[in-house]
């Protein structure tokens, strides 16, 4: 299938255009799956697998697209840093083989260096465990002083640990927290649930296909996301304990 497209790809690019449907051929040909699948199989790092693959595109139209596609597919995942992909869209940036590739690449750009701390959340709405829907501008007006977004998985190790200490942090700070599923189905986050009758802050499912990843800019978790009570994202930890945060906003 992998090889099949590539080579359409590669046959038709002098004739067609450069249009929507030619790029999001490219982003199926290089999707994170694909590149997870092709660098294993290959027993390369990611970056040497961009590379490689970056060197067997003679078209230079082709080429920028397919660097688009690389930095817009892969920001979802820590597959490669921040600066390895910023590199490869300002190098596509330098000399923009078309308008079209240009503004494409400088769309993605102003997404990799936009913001998510000093935004207002969005009033998200997620399905819990037991069939009901929790908005998240709900339980910002729960009269807390903060609300932890807490974006995890069954799978992830540090995710579960953490979770341990957020009754803890709830006597101790006057917040509360709203974790966020990202598990691929929500029966998965219903049998851990009821492992665990004692996690009684909003728990909810968001799954792999809401966006989340994009709009949050999530590249690993376990990620909080800080918001006040106007719905303000004021801090964000990844990888690491939000207390470390909330103790900085106690202080203010």
């Amino acid at each position: 299938m992998y090889k099949k497209l590539l080579i359409v790809v590669f046959m038709f690019a002098s004739s067609i255009s450069m249009a929507q449907s030619t790029y999001d051929s490219l982003r199926s040909v290089y999707s994170i799956r694909e590149v997870f699948t092709k660098r294993k199989e290959l027993n390369i790092s990611y970056s040497k697998f961009v590379d490689t693959e970056l060197q067997r595109i003679t078209n230079p139209k082709i080429k920028q697209l397919v660097m688009c596609a690389f930095v817009e597919n892969l920001y979802e995942v820590p597959f490669l840093t921040d600066n390895e992909l910023m590199n490869m869209i300002n190098d596509v940036l330098k000399k923009p083989a078309s308008d079209e590739i240009q503004n494409r690449a400088l769309g993605i750009k102003s997404e990799l260096t936009r913001e998510v701390v000093g935004t207002i959340v969005k009033p998200l709405a997620f399905p819990t465990i037991n069939g009901d829907t929790i908005k998240l501008v709900d339980v910002s007006s729960s009269g807390k002083d903060y609300v932890v977004i807490d974006f995890w998985a069954t799978w992830c190790g540090p995710c579960v640990a953490s979770m341990k200490k957020f009754n803890a942090l709830k006597e101790k700070y006057n917040i509360e927290f709203f974790s966020v599923s990202l598990d691929d189905k929500i029966d998965k986050v219903q049998k851990f649930m009821a492992k665990n009758p004692s996690y009684t802050w909003p728990i909810v499912y968001g799954g792999r296909e809401a966006g989340l990843h994009s709009y949050f800019k999530i590249r690993a978790i376990p990620a909080y996301f800080i918001v006040d009570k106007k719905g303000l994202i004021v801090a964000t930890v990844v990888g690491g304990e939000p207390e470390r945060e909330l103790k900085k906003l106690y202080k203010k």
